[in-house]
């Protein structure tokens, strides 16, 4: 499998990912649909809502879109939350 790095730019970090984090570990979740990992990033890359997670895997390749280094928003427990502060999604 081919891990790819397409980060985001530095300047949707403010919605995408403001915070820097240390990882403690890896959530995992399922979008429940068959959309590639390309048009997963694609999509969360393109829009401006603020929802977003570090890497999306298929079954050909894993793209990683948000630095290991910063938090993004997928688990729903807001900004104070050990999800979404700690955890590579």
């Amino acid at each position: 499998m081919a891990l790819v790095q397409r980060l985001i730019s530095s300047d949707k970090y403010s919605i995408k990912c403001p915070y820097s984090m240390t990882p403690k570990g890896i959530c995992i979740h399922n979008t429940y649909n068959d959309a590639s990992a390309n048009n997963e990033i694609s999509y969360m890359v393109s829009n401006t809502n603020s929802v977003s997670y570090h890497i999306a895997i298929d079954d050909v390749e894993a793209i990683q879109a948000i630095p290991f280094n910063r938090n993004a928003w997928h688990a729903g427990d807001g900004s104070t939350g050990d999800g979404n502060r700690n955890y590579i999604s």
